[in-house]
């Protein structure tokens, strides 16, 4: 009995620890209010302008569930960034007024919330730096940053150098730009504008000013992938891992004297350009590869193919250049075939970078080449008939 009663007393414990420690998750508004606070992001668009000679503009895009916005500006004497500001939470801009002329001042803001009487603040916004001036001032705020605004079909492990200009372009508080990617899991950006297609998907790059000011450009990726005798051919992809899949390759480069004298007349110099012919003839697969890379492939219908839905053997028609034509809106279409050449379609993918071309020649599919350069496809193609 003692011991019946002993486990009562032990439960009974149990159960009030258990409702205790549960209580700030299930409980009061406090409790609620913190938890959303800690969740607050940082402040984004961020800018600031001279307003006129002893005043600047701040401006910042509304946070989701703030109650206010707290702003700090760095102070030379402390050397830290000290609150001078407190706004509710309507506020999305505010004047600093009261400045010295031509100096040079940096803000940042932060979101905030109020849990059981007490502050609860997001992370501080990027910092802005802005300087009051007149028409006379020498080095001035940048006033805009230009920028392409799209970049359709790049592929996995293509790199390339963005370009971001600013208004005006010289005499300027400071000439650096801050580059950021939205989902740097499918486009990845370095600190001096050097941009890496990950994986597919869409992805945002933004180029920024000292003073907020900012140019954004939307980076779409694709996957140009090409079903090869049931194995897979993509651009960008790791000549290691061709390799793994279809056998070791005959390879040559610039150097070798068929191949190097034909790529030379195409315009290839790089000798870090290389081609790979897999399977057991050379109508199967053809690559052309650069620093390890597949930067364009070709096959013919030697082997069985299908590259994004286009298949060897169909028919050629209306519904194939349908299709040709969503993914390569720049498609025209040419007949060599009674010069000895042949009958294909040729295509520029997305307006950017990927091109084209099919081999229609007896009225059905019966080649298909992708190249992520100019001419790649072209050029991996006729390699096929070296």
């Amino acid at each position: 009995m003692k011991k019946q009663t002993n486990m009562r007393c032990l439960a009974f414990i149990l159960v009030f620890l258990v409702a205790a420690t549960a209580a700030p998750l299930i409980g009061g508004k406090a409790d609620v209010s913190y938890a959303a606070a800690s969740r607050l992001k940082a402040p984004r668009q961020v800018k600031a302008v001279s307003e006129d000679a002893h005043s600047v503009k701040l401006s910042w895009k509304k946070v989701k569930k703030a109650e206010g916005y707290f702003i700090y500006r760095y102070e030379k004497g402390s050397k830290k960034y000290v609150k001078i500001k407190k706004l509710s939470a309507k506020k999305k801009r505010w004047i600093n007024r009261g400045l010295n002329t031509d100096q040079v001042y940096r803000y940042k803001v932060r979101a905030y919330r109020t849990a059981a009487g007490k502050y609860q603040t997001g992370r501080a916004s990027y910092v802005v730096s802005v300087k009051p001036q007149t028409k006379k001032s020498g080095k001035k705020n940048v006033r805009r940053v230009y920028m392409r605004k799209r970049i359709d079909g790049l592929y996995p492990g293509y790199r390339m150098e963005m370009e971001a200009y600013t208004d005006p372009w010289r005499n300027i508080v400071s000439k650096k730009l801050v580059w950021e990617s939205s989902n740097p899991n499918i486009v990845k950006v370095s600190k001096s504008g050097v941009l890496t297609a990950v994986r597919t998907g869409t992805a945002h790059v933004t180029a920024r000013a000292h003073n907020g000011t900012q140019a954004v450009c939307r980076v779409k990726v694709i996957d140009y992938k090409a079903e090869i005798n049931g194995k897979s051919v993509s651009l960008g992809e790791k000549i290691s891992s061709l390799n793994r899949k279809f056998g070791k390759p005959y390879t040559g480069s610039i150097t070798d004297s068929l191949i190097g004298k034909l790529m030379e007349d195409w315009g290839v110099t790089d000798k870090r350009v290389k081609v790979h012919v897999y399977g057991s003839s050379a109508g199967e697969l053809t690559v052309i590869a650069q620093k390890g890379r597949v930067i364009g492939f070709a096959s013919t219908d030697e082997a069985s193919f299908n590259l994004m839905g286009i298949k060897n053997g169909e028919p050629k028609g209306s519904q194939l250049e349908q299709r040709l034509k969503k993914r390569w809106p720049d498609l025209e279409y040419y007949d060599e075939s009674s010069e000895g050449g042949l009958d294909y379609y040729e295509g520029y993918g997305d307006g950017y970078i990927t091109e084209l071309l099919v081999d229609v020649t007896g009225g059905h599919v019966r080649g298909i080449a992708v190249g992520g350069e100019t001419m790649m496809a072209d050029l991996a193609y006729t390699l096929i008939f070296m």
